[in-house]
C-alpha cells in the first residue's frame, strides 16, 4: 500500500519517497508515468486557458499599434478593453434614443421666453417665438452621446487603412472604402446633423428632418451586436424568394384593386343630392350604402385608392376608413381576405428556415472563433434558377428554319441578345400599359366633356373620361401586344414541342401544335389582355375611341 506521500505522486520529490517506502521498481515506474501524465494536463490546460484568456489590450497578432486600435474600435471580442468600449456606445445609442423620444412630451417642453414677452406686449405672436422646445437639459446629453460618436468614427476611419490587405490600392483607396460601407454610412449620418443644426441655429428649412435623422443612430447597433446583422444575413438569403412572392403579391393587389374599384366605384350620378355640393357640381361616381336603401359618393375614387384598400386587407390590419358596400365587392373583400393569409403564410417558412440555417452558422463561428464570413449568396442558389449565359453572345438565333429562329428571339429571353432585349422591351410596354391604366383612374388625369353643362347634367354628357394620351399610350401598347402574340402563334409549329412547354413524348401536325400552344395558361391570358380592345372599339365603346 504506497503511503500518503506516494498518492501525491504528481507533486515534485515524491517519487523518492515512493520508492525508499516499497522498494518496488514498478511502483516507482508507476509514480513516474503518473507524474508525467499530471504535468502534461496541467500544461495543456494552462496553455488552453491562455490562449482563450481575453488581454485588456489588442495584442501583437493583430499587428501594428495602429491596427491594434483599429481592433479595439471596430472588434469587441479583440480584448476586455474593446468590449467596454462597446458597451459604452451601446448605452451612448440607448440614451440618445431614449432622450430623442422623451423630448417630443409636451411634458418635457417649454415655451420661449420671447413668446411671453410678445403676449404681453400684444405684439403678433410668431412661429419661431411660441412653438415648444425641449427643456435645456436634454441638449448636454445630445452634445455628450455625439461627442462619443464622433471620437468614435474619426478613429475608426483615421486607422481603417491598417486593416486592409495586401491587394488594397494604397491607405486613402482603403480608407475610401471602409467610409461607403453601409454601417459606417449610418454612422455618418448619425452625427452631421447634429452638427448642421447647431452651426445654423436651426435656420435650415429641413432642420426637422435633420433631427429626425437621429434615429439613425439605433443601426449603429448592427456593428456592435451579431445578432442584429443575423437578421440582414437572413433577409439577403431570402431575398430571391421573397422577390417572387413580392411580384406575385403585387399582381394579385393590383387584380383586386382594379376589380374593386369596378365593382364599387364605376357608377356616375347627376342627382341634385350631390351636384347641390359644392364639390361636384357636375356630378360624381356613386355606389349603393349599407343600408341599401340610397346612394352614398363612393370612397373607391380610383384604382390607386382600391390598392390602398388590398393592402390594409391583405395584411389582415383593416383600418376601417372604408369597406366594401355593394354584393359583388363583398364577395371581392372575402377572396382577398383568404389570399391575404396565404401570402402571410408563405414568407413566414422561408424566414424560419433561412434563420434556422444562418442562426447555426453562427453558432459554428462562435465555437470555432473564426472570423471568415458565411458565403456569398450566388453560391447557394439553386442551379435551375441560375440564367445560362452561354448563348447570350450572338445577335440572332443561329440554329433552324426562319420561323423556328423568329420564335425562340420571341419566346427565348436567354436565345440571344436581341431575344434578351426584345423581353425587356416588352416588360416596359407591360409596365407603362398598368400605370396607364391605374392612372387614368385618377380624377387628376381625368376632364370634363365639353358638352357637359349645367343646362345638361346627363350621365353620358357629363360622366368624366381620362385623357386623351392615355389612348395613345394603350394603342401603342396593344399594338405590341398583339404583334408579339400574332407573330409567337405563327411560328410555333416550327419548333420542337418540348421548347414551346408542350409533351415531348406526343407527336404533333402543325396546325395541332399551334392550336395545343395556344390553349397554355399564359397564351389565352395573352389572348385575353388584347381581345377586349378591339371588342370595344368595334363595338364603340368608350375606351374603343380617343375621348372626345
Amino acid at each position: 500500500q504506497p503511503s500518503k506521500s506516494c498518492r501525491f505522486a504528481d507533486l515534485p520529490g515524491t517519487v523518492e519517497a515512493c520508492m525508499s517506502e516499497t522498494g518496488d521498481a514498478v511502483a516507482v515506474g508507476s509514480v513516474r508515468s503518473h507524474r508525467s501524465m499530471s504535468c502534461t494536463t496541467l500544461a495543456d490546460s494552462e496553455e488552453d486557458d491562455s490562449q482563450h484568456r481575453m488581454p485588456w489590450f489588442p495584442d501583437a497578432s493583430h499587428g501594428s499599434l495602429r491596427r491594434r486600435i483599429f481592433a479595439l474600435l471596430e472588434d469587441a471580442d479583440s480584448s476586455i478593453l474593446a468590449k467596454v468600449f462597446a458597451g459604452v456606445i451601446v448605452l451612448c445609442i440607448v440614451l440618445s434614443t431614449v432622450s430623442f423620444v422623451l423630448e417630443t412630451l409636451p411634458e418635457l417642453r417649454e415655451r420661449p421666453a420671447e413668446c411671453a414677452r410678445l403676449r404681453q406686449a400684444g405684439l403678433p405672436l410668431t412661429v419661431r417665438a411660441c412653438e415648444p422646445k425641449p427643456m435645456s437639459w436634454f441638449f448636454p446629453i445630445e452634445a455628450t452621446c455625439i461627442i462619443v460618436f464622433t471620437i468614435d468614427y474619426v478613429l475608426r476611419t483615421a486607422f481603417a487603412h491598417t486593416a486592409r490587405d495586401k491587394t488594397s490600392k494604397g491607405p486613402l483607396w482603403a480608407t475610401l472604402v471602409y467610409c461607403i460601407q453601409p454601417l459606417a454610412l449610418v454612422d455618418l449620418v448619425a452625427i452631421v446633423p447634429f452638427y448642421l443644426d447647431l452651426a445654423t441655429e436651426g435656420a435650415l428649412g429641413f432642420a426637422k428632418v435633420l433631427r429626425l435623422a437621429r434615429i439613425m443612430r439605433l443601426f449603429k447597433l448592427a456593428g456592435r451586436f451579431p445578432m442584429v446583422t443575423m437578421y440582414s444575413e437572413v433577409m439577403t438569403m431570402s431575398g430571391q424568394p421573397l422577390m417572387i412572392l413580392m411580384f406575385f403579391n403585387s399582381i394579385v393587389v393590383m387584380l383586386f384593386g382594379s376589380l374593386m374599384y369596378y365593382a364599387e366605384g364605376q357608377t356616375f350620378s347627376v342627382d341634385d343630392k350631390f351636384t347641390s355640393d359644392a364639390r361636384f357640381p357636375t356630378g360624381v361616381f356613386v355606389r349603393k350604402n349599407q343600408q341599401n336603401t340610397g346612394f352614398d359618393v363612393t370612397p373607391f375614387r380610383s384604382i390607386p385608392y382600391s390598392l390602398w384598400w388590398v393592402c390594409v386587407t391583405v395584411t389582415t390590419v383593416g383600418y376601417g376608413d372604408y369597406a366594401p358596400t355593394t354584393m359583388i365587392g363583398k364577395c371581392i373583400g372575402v377572396s382577398t381576405f383568404y389570399c391575404g393569409i396565404i401570402f402571410l403564410a408563405l414568407p413566414i417558412s422561408i424566414l424560419g428556415q433561412n434563420f434556422s440555417i444562418v442562426y447555426d452558422r453562427f453558432l459554428e463561428k462562435k465555437a470555432a472563433s473564426s472570423p471568415s464570413r458565411i458565403d456569398s449568396r450566388v453560391s447557394r442558389r439553386p442551379t435551375a434558377l441560375r440564367m445560362s449565359t452561354s448563348s447570350l453572345h450572338v445577335l440572332l438565333p443561329s440554329s433552324g428554319s426562319l420561323a423556328r429562329r423568329l420564335f425562340a428571339l420571341l419566346e427565348d429571353p436567354t436565345s440571344c441578345k436581341l431575344a434578351k432585349w426584345f423581353s425587356i422591351f416588352m416588360m416596359i410596354a407591360i409596365v407603362v400599359s398598368t400605370s396607364s391604366f391605374v392612372m387614368e383612374s385618377m380624377a387628376d388625369f381625368k376632364q370634363t366633356p365639353e358638352e357637359c353643362s349645367l343646362e345638361r347634367l346627363t350621365v353620358e354628357a357629363c360622366e368624366p373620361v381620362p385623357h386623351g394620351v392615355f389612348y395613345i399610350l394603350e394603342v401603342v401598347c396593344i399594338v405590341i401586344f398583339t404583334l408579339d402574340y400574332v407573330l409567337r402563334i405563327c411560328t410555333v409549329h416550327a419548333t420542337d414541342p418540348m421548347y414551346c412547354g408542350l409533351d415531348a413524348t406526343r407527336s404533333y401536325s402543325g396546325v395541332g401544335q399551334t392550336f395545343a400552344y395556344a390553349r397554355q395558361v399564359l397564351n389565352l391570358i395573352d389572348l385575353f389582355a388584347i381581345v377586349p380592345f378591339y371588342v370595344e372599339a368595334a363595338g364603340g365603346g368608350g375606351g374603343g375611341g380617343p375621348p372626345p
